[in-house]
């Protein structure tokens, strides 16, 4: 499977490493050969690849957008060709304390999902840290990828890429279910830096029988 992941910062960086042990993965960062990217590409022992974005969102399987909030509408900047399945990480998060950007009625996937209507939108990913990626059983149980979306069969795919990185994933039905996973973010960053629980720490959905 060919991946194009959008943005080389620590997420990014590490979903791209993870993928490349099984897919061709390629890197497209808001600066050509920016440092994040370098780092990347070196750490991957020449599995990753960088080229510019509209060469990588085109010959892409899946696009992974991993950007900071306030770089979302540059890197969607061309747009994403119909039937791409775009995976959604990134998330409204402005920092400093502040709440989302966007909330409670809708989402940042969605807001993304209007901006490319032709593209299978997809969220994951959006409740974990990079840590977690690079070890998603650190803690003993494999933590849980949350999944949102309207498509089942991107759903699925993303769904199985997860799976493949060692993670356990949960279905949490349409798109509309990321205005409830995007809040997420910001009760695990109060865990990780204010609570002192670390950043790897992670949520697990337990099941009844």
């Amino acid at each position: 499977m060919n991946i194009a992941v959008i943005g080389t910062g620590d997420m990014g960086g590490a979903l791209a490493l993870a993928f490349s042990r099984r897919h061709h993965v390629t890197v497209t960062a808001s600066r050509p050969g920016s440092d994040s990217a370098r780092q990347v590409i070196g750490a991957s022992a020449g599995r990753i690849r960088e080229a510019a974005r509209g060469e990588a969102v085109a010959s892409a399987d899946v696009i992974v957008l991993a950007v900071p909030w306030a770089a979302v509408d540059d890197a969607l900047e061309g747009g994403v060709p119909d039937g791409k399945i775009l995976l959604v990480v990134s998330v409204p998060w402005v920092g400093d304390g502040k709440p989302l950007a966007i909330g409670t009625t809708s989402s940042g996937a969605e807001h993304v999902a209007a901006k490319v209507p032709g593209a299978r939108v997809v969220q994951a990913f959006n409740t974990v840290a990079s840590a977690t990626v690079k070890d998603p059983a650190a803690h003993g149980a494999a933590a849980t990828v949350i999944v949102s979306g309207d498509h089942a069969e991107a759903k699925e795919v993303v769904s199985g890429l997860a799976r493949e990185l060692g993670f356990d994933v949960v279905d949490a039905g349409p798109l509309t279910s990321a205005r409830y996973t995007e809040p997420m973010a910001l009760l695990w960053a109060a865990l990780a830096y204010d609570g002192g629980y670390g950043e790897d720490v992670a949520f697990r959905v337990l099941r009844g029988r």
